[in-house]
């Protein structure tokens, strides 16, 4: 369907964080404003299925990616002891060194931290080669999350100097980590497994339920998605599985080309 964007069309992305009022951290529009572009993408939540009801409604899904996606989670309601006990022993032994490097980790509430972590997070994509469009992508997350009170940001620090951080985003009766980054200069130190550690028992005390690692892929893509999926493994080994996407034709009267595209496509495949 990316070859025929002159059909107005929806792609439907399945994930964790879905609702309406989450469109502005997404920079994506949701269900009400579909008709509004030519092309956009949604996402639905996986425990509460209230935006996956609405899209079962429209009957002309046509599915387009063999990506396996899916979460890890972490039930919270579990005693401490035992989530700990499920880490992996890499895990494990990088979370003894945070003390002994003299790693501070807290909640980050001032302005010049926010802006700091949006340097670090451009910086870590600066190092990996990849582009970013909105250079305010991590700041104007922690923003809006501190606004309409959505989550908490926390960052590492060594020697008062923030080297990394995450933000984690509210969602119903459970925590999800949304973005992060660490300083590539200090890529050898635990910095987000320190983070995550923190949030997982900030989230425990703050009564939520789950704590969602935020994604991760089951296909062999890139080695990077790879290495990222392997260290939330190392926290968890509960899985949930999306669907795969699909889209949906907003066109009616341009459907038959769509139709002819897609019946061509699948006989030279």
């Amino acid at each position: 369907m990316s070859k025929l964007k002159f059909i107005r069309h929806c792609k439907i992305k399945y994930g964790s964080i879905g609702k309406e009022k989450y469109s502005d951290i997404l920079n994506r529009e949701i269900i009400s404003h579909y008709t509004k572009n030519k092309y956009t993408s949604i996402y639905y939540i996986p425990f509460e299925n209230s935006i996956l009801e609405k899209i079962k409604e429209r009957t002309e899904k046509v599915k387009i990616s063999k990506r396996e996606t899916g979460t890890l989670i972490i039930d919270l309601n579990q005693d401490i002891e035992k989530i700990t006990n499920n880490y992996s022993t890499n895990l494990k032994r990088n979370l003894k060194k945070v003390d002994k490097l003299g790693l501070i980790i807290k909640e980050l509430n001032s302005e010049s931290e926010y802006t700091d972590l949006n340097l670090i997070y451009n910086q870590l994509f600066n190092y990996r080669k990849i582009k970013i469009t909105n250079q305010n992508f991590t700041l104007d997350t922690i923003h809006f999350v501190k606004q309409k009170k959505l989550g908490f940001t926390i960052g590492c620090f060594e020697n008062e100097k923030l080297i990394g951080g995450a933000v984690l985003v509210e969602n119903n009766n459970r925590i999800e980590y949304f973005i992060g980054a660490s300083n590539p200069e200090y890529r050898n130190l635990p910095i987000l497994h320190a983070v995550f550690q923190y949030s997982i028992l900030k989230s425990k005390l703050n009564g939520y339920s789950y704590f969602d690692l935020g994604g991760i892929v089951f296909t062999k893509e890139d080695e990077q998605l790879n290495n990222i999926t392997s260290f939330k493994y190392q926290f968890s080994k509960e899985i949930i599985r999306y669907n795969n996407e699909f889209e949906i034709v907003l066109s009616k009267s341009r459907k038959w080309i769509y139709n002819k595209y897609l019946n061509f496509s699948n006989k030279n495949k």
